[in-house]
């Protein structure tokens, strides 16, 4: 509900500076505005995102994409082994129609599978190599668990590993409906990060410069380290507690 109420104001507040007459119109530079200016085509560097956020966002949609994929993996596996296959075959044929951000993953264990060696130890290795503990490296960690206690105890492969398809399937719906409860907090404490800023927007067009507060005098410098700090402590926070959230899950 604040968040709400923040964005309505904030909303007003920028619609009066377009339509007030006087100083906040010629603060934010609408001197000649019968002059039509021609929009750029390229978006201006200042204003692209980071390099490190484009690359955090790509990252995180590889690791769903690969988490899927380990996923109908497993249940790929157990179709096979239904169909009387033996389970380095299933493997095999599993890993054909497994996504290739995944395939480069299981390499080694289709090597071990072809050669007879320990598949069980390629697949832990896999999901090792990967660092993670959800996702695609824990579903190949612990289809490497599966395939070891089928190997050494003699029992049946292919229910255990219906089993683990079933519970990461589960796992994955459960982080859906965390990051969808998640979705309204998180967006909030970002809208309350960024009002600051905006706040400053609306006191250069309201005729006030702040700027020179907080870089000519040790107070006005004081409070806008204190501040700042206050800011990322309180996404950093943020940050936390949604993780903290979807591990508990």
């Amino acid at each position: 509900m604040l968040a709400e109420i923040l964005a309505v104001a904030s909303a007003a507040g920028c619609g009066w500076l377009l339509v007030a007459p006087g100083a906040a119109r010629r603060r934010l530079g609408f001197i000649g505005a019968g002059v039509h200016r021609p929009r750029p085509r390229v978006m201006p560097a200042a204003a692209r995102p980071p390099a490190w956020l484009t690359d955090r966002l790509r990252g995180a949609a590889v690791e769903r994409v690969r988490g899927a994929a380990a996923i109908e993996l497993c249940e790929g596996i157990a179709a096979e082994l239904r169909a009387g296959r033996t389970p380095a075959e299933a493997l095999r044929r599993a890993s054909e129609a497994t996504e290739p951000r995944l395939l480069a993953d299981l390499g080694p264990a289709l090597a071990a599978a072809r050669a007879g060696e320990d598949v069980s130890a390629a697949l832990c290795g896999a999901g090792s190599r990967a660092g993670s503990r959800r996702g695609a490296a824990s579903a190949l960690r612990r289809l490497g668990i599966c395939w070891r206690v089928g190997a050494e105890s003699g029992g049946a492969f292919a229910p255990a590993v219906e089993r683990l398809a079933a519970a990461l399937r589960d796992e994955e719906s459960a982080g859906r409906e965390v990051a969808a409860q998640l979705a309204g907090a998180r967006a909030a404490a970002r809208l309350l990060a960024a009002l600051p800023f905006l706040g400053l927007l609306l006191a250069l067009g309201l005729g006030v410069d702040p700027l020179a507060f907080w870089f000519d005098t040790p107070v006005g410098f004081g409070c806008l380290v204190l501040g700042l700090a206050l800011d990322i402590l309180g996404l950093l926070w943020m940050r936390r507690l949604g993780r903290a959230a979807e591990v508990v899950r």
